[in-house]
């Protein structure tokens, strides 16, 4: 299992790259990341209060049925995103991963980190907050699940630049700031580069991406640009 998350713009890419090439500072490995209105659907079972329980085998395989039609993912996508989720909380859920059961279980962002796949990211922390709406990084099986399904090569473009979107978001007001702006490219390179720099790269951002030049880049602005870039949809991903 491989991943490469590698989500910045192409103007926020062109800029960090440019000052990369005239400082003597190591290369940063951008990677990533990362929003709430993509069209997944909670990943839940409604099933009559009246009807039989079928038995555990048969329940295992319609959830997974379910999981798979709720999201971009494969059964064995699905099956593999588990036995991963099993390892990180350590061996203590339960058999069978019913939404209704396993909302109360979380793996936290602690153990999370210690995936290959996303201890290497300098935005892991940030993509953990996004997809577990909370600011511990947390993350229940179904937005595991989730953030799996929307780097998946199989997420829509649309989806995945709205996630890339939220991730970006810092303080998460809807737009990308100046702020927003500077945390995105010191996350990018590590936090090697001046502060002229970070002002130079981040008016050259909103210059290029400011459609309406009202000193902030909106959601349909982003998407309009980060669409764009070639290397976006292809390096938006994690391999299964």
């Amino acid at each position: 299992m491989g991943i490469n998350l590698q989500t910045q713009p192409c103007s926020v890419l062109r800029a960090a790259r440019f000052h990369q090439d005239h400082t003597r500072h190591t290369p940063a490995t951008p990677s990533y990341t990362p929003s709430h209105q993509a069209t997944l659907h909670p990943l839940s079972i409604h099933s009559p209060s009246t009807a039989p329980s079928p038995p555990p085998a048969k329940a295992s395989l319609l959830l997974k049925e379910t999981q798979k039609a709720c999201t971009f993912l494969t059964r064995n996508n699905i099956l593999r995103a588990e036995r991963l989720f099993r390892k990180v909380c350590g061996g203590n859920l339960p058999l069978q991963l019913d939404p209704s059961i396993t909302s109360s279980f979380k793996a936290s962002f602690a153990d999370l980190n210690t995936l290959p796949e996303l201890k290497e990211n300098p935005f892991r922390r940030r993509v953990c907050e996004v997809f577990g709406e909370s600011p511990d990084g947390g993350l229940t099986f179904e937005q595991f699940l989730e953030m799996f399904s929307v780097f998946s090569e199989s997420s829509p473009r649309d989806v995945k630049a709205t996630y890339a979107f939220r991730v970006y978001d810092f303080d998460g007001d809807g737009f990308l700031g100046e702020a927003d702006l500077g945390e995105t490219v010191r996350h990018l390179t590590h936090d090697l580069l001046s502060a002229e720099e970070y002002t130079t790269i981040v008016s050259k951002v909103l210059e290029e991406s400011d459609v309406d030049c009202d000193g902030k880049i909106s959601q349909s602005e982003f998407i309009h640009v980060i669409l764009k870039c070639p290397e976006f949809v292809s390096n938006f991903h994690i391999r299964i």
